[in-house]
């Protein structure tokens, strides 16, 4: 499922909440154009520990996880830096949970 029109701004990170059980798989594909914005993704369990990270310097991120244990997953997408011409940075985020 895509979801478009999505926005990452300074200083306010969009979070997303999945429940999962043993052996689900998940993807996450943050698409997006870098020159207007570096998004970084990032996944964590139920504490908020850091589960994944997807910090590359290039356009898109992706995250494929699956789970060991029952609970919920927080996926965060932060602007880890604004560089376009205005501020923040638009993406489409593409999941799927089987």
């Amino acid at each position: 499922q895509i979801v478009n029109g999505l926005g990452a701004c300074p200083g306010d990170d969009d979070w997303f909440a999945v429940q999962m059980e043993p052996g689900t798989d998940l993807e996450f594909n943050a698409m997006f154009t870098h020159a207007e914005g570096n998004i970084d993704v990032y996944l964590l369990d139920q504490n908020l520990s850091q589960i994944q990270a997807a910090t590359s310097t290039s356009n898109n991120e992706s995250i494929n996880y699956t789970a060991a244990t029952s609970g919920v997953r927080y996926l965060r997408i932060t602007l880890a830096q604004d560089l376009g011409s205005v501020t923040g940075n638009g993406y489409a985020l593409d999941y799927a949970a089987e």
